[in-house]
């Protein structure tokens, strides 16, 4: 009972003080956190288109290479961007969620780019390349 009279007084002091308790949940770090999430999905699709058309080739030219190159260091680095991005409690939920499936897509692209650099990129590794942008991440929040 005494507990319940405490807590009653709290309630009723934040009310006539004007104090109260703020639940936004619209706030700047999850419009940021959406905003990664959006370059990161961006660059994904961008990626998928560039390489989806090198697939008609039969064969990677130096040039195919150097563009894989650049568009696996770029899948990286903004990985590597959405993984330090600072969200709040609600979207670091969803942030660990997909960093686990990123650093799975992650490794497969450092061992295409170890690939790239020893010169021994083939064509398979273009469509695991498209498999790795193209797969979705499963958000199962309740199992």
């Amino acid at each position: 009972m005494k507990k319940l009279m405490l807590i009653t007084g709290i309630s009723m002091a934040f009310i006539l003080t004007g104090c109260s308790v703020d639940l936004d949940m619209s706030t700047s770090e999850t419009e940021e956190f959406a905003m990664e999430v959006e370059k990161l999905a961006d660059v994904f699709m961008d990626t998928k288109g560039e390489l989806e058309s090198l697939k008609e080739n039969k064969s990677l030219s130096e040039e195919d290479e150097q563009l894989i190159s650049k568009r696996v260091d770029e899948l990286i680095d903004q990985i590597d961007e959405f993984k330090e991005e600072n969200s709040s409690i609600v979207a670091k939920f969803a942030q660990n969620v997909a960093e686990e499936k990123l650093n799975e897509k992650e490794e497969i692209l450092k061992n295409i780019k170890d690939k790239i650099k020893n010169q021994q990129v083939e064509m398979s590794d273009l469509d695991t390349i498209i498999e790795v942008v193209s797969a979705d991440v499963e958000w199962k929040l309740f199992e």
